[in-house]
């Protein structure tokens, strides 16, 4: 069944699985469980099924009773008699030839609801090709693989349920590091400090020794992964006058990989734009990298820092990017200043999902009354969802600008610094 809509695709819907599913709802509440799992309110075609799927949903997760009685008291009380009165209910139940339908008319509108959202799929790749004429026709064909990734995630209808423990438990979970210790596949690390305190360096430090198969505090040898770096702020010059003595340093240690690319964008990007996103998404895919390194946080946007729904947009591109391409992200960020009453905070500045997303939060936070030549920095560790074998602090060192200090000498450095 069909019914035609504004942009001249013939929609596909089925409104006799629809009310099957509605008037099964009615008779059973096994069956609201039974397609809660399969249906989202938008999947039904016709508004009115639509909304009494919902205030069905509703009334049965408020345990609150859906028999046909019931519903109809609800819909008086909510002004909605207009949306599904009396006689419409009826007509549901009988449309029902046996509520052990249910599930198979529910997949019935499951499967319509896919073939609209790939129709609606299509439209969009036409006018993703029409917008090509102002931006490049890769730029579009890799927004339209975003758009058919996100179609792909909507139309799994694997529902097998939760996992019995005893299964969850039996399979043996081997860490996937990159960095031994440090930092694991898929994960997500963010690092603050204070402007030009070298959290920068610090990423590029790890940048290297990552695709240079070495740890990047103890110099142990590790194998070497790929690296991408989409430098956001400092342009061509500067980076390669940042990166050429740390790749020196690395070579010198017979370890170095033609592993690490690097992308300056000093003018930075917008990835709450689908064009910028899909740029992003299009080098990743070029590099493969086991580890993206991208930002400041600050260059991804253009709009207030503060707020959620930025910060959300730019996040749900770089979870897209994680799961599809299976790489950890490193990003960094400014800490905000302090009231001079304490220590100034290492969180990141802006937006409180910044503070909730990562998986690992690192601050390097000055230590006061230390030699200024060493610049010794604590390692705050302020988002934490697992063990980590991160230093207690860094001190600018002579072969690589950070070098690990353990809490010992993190102690001592401040003793000798007291005595000052």
């Amino acid at each position: 069944m069909t019914s035609a809509s504004d942009d001249g695709w013939e929609q596909p819907c089925d409104l006799a699985a629809e009310r099957v599913v509605l008037g099964s709802m009615l008779l059973q509440p096994e069956a609201i469980e039974l397609v809660t799992g399969r249906l989202a309110t938008e999947d039904l075609y016709d508004g009115r099924h639509a909304r009494l799927f919902r205030l069905l949903l509703d009334e049965y997760h408020a345990g609150r009773p859906t028999s046909l009685p019931a519903v109809l008291g609800r819909l008086a009380d909510l002004g909605l008699l207009h949306v599904a009165d009396g006689a419409l209910l009826h007509r549901l139940i009988n449309a029902v030839p046996t509520a052990a339908t249910a599930g198979y008319y529910a997949e019935r509108v499951r499967q319509m609801a896919l073939r609209r959202r790939l129709l609606s799929f299509a439209t969009r790749v036409g006018q993703l090709a029409a917008e090509a004429r102002d931006r490049s026709a890769e730029s579009a064909v890799e927004a339209a693989r975003f758009e058919l990734d996100r179609l792909e995630v909507t139309s799994d209808a694997d529902d097998q349920g939760p996992t019995p423990i005893v299964d969850f438990l039996q399979a043996e979970v081997e860490y996937d590091w990159l960095v031994p210790g440090l930092l694991e596949r898929g994960e997500r690390m963010l690092l603050t400090a204070p402007e030009s305190f070298g959290k920068s360096t610090l990423v590029r430090q790890i940048a290297v020794s990552v695709a240079s198969g070495v740890h990047p505090f103890d110099w142990s040898a590790i194998a070497a992964r790929a690296v991408l770096v989409i430098d956001c702020e400092n342009p061509v010059p500067l980076n390669q006058r940042r990166f050429r003595p740390l790749v020196a340093a690395a070579r010198e240690r017979g370890w170095a990989q033609d592993n690490l690319w690097i992308e300056c964008r000093p003018d930075g990007l917008d990835l709450t734009a689908p064009t910028d996103a899909a740029w992003l998404t299009r080098q990743v895919r070029r590099v493969q990298p086991d580890l993206l390194v991208v930002g400041p946080i600050y260059k991804l946007h253009n709009d207030d820092p503060n707020d959620e729904q930025v910060a959300r947009r730019i996040t749900k591109v770089i979870d897209y990017i994680r799961r599809r391409f299976g790489c950890a992200v490193m990003m960094e960020a400014h800490s905000p200043h302090g009231d001079g009453r304490g220590p100034r905070p290492v969180r990141p500045f802006g937006a409180s999902l910044w503070r909730r997303w990562p998986d690992f939060g690192l601050g390097l936070r000055p230590v006061p009354k230390t030699d200024p030549k060493r610049r010794v920095a604590e390692v705050v560790q302020w988002k934490a969802r697992d063990v980590r074998q991160w230093p207690a602090a860094v001190r600018a060192g002579l072969d690589m600008p950070w070098v690990g200090m353990s809490d010992d000498q993190l102690e001592i450095e401040q003793a000798i610094g007291s005595l000052r």
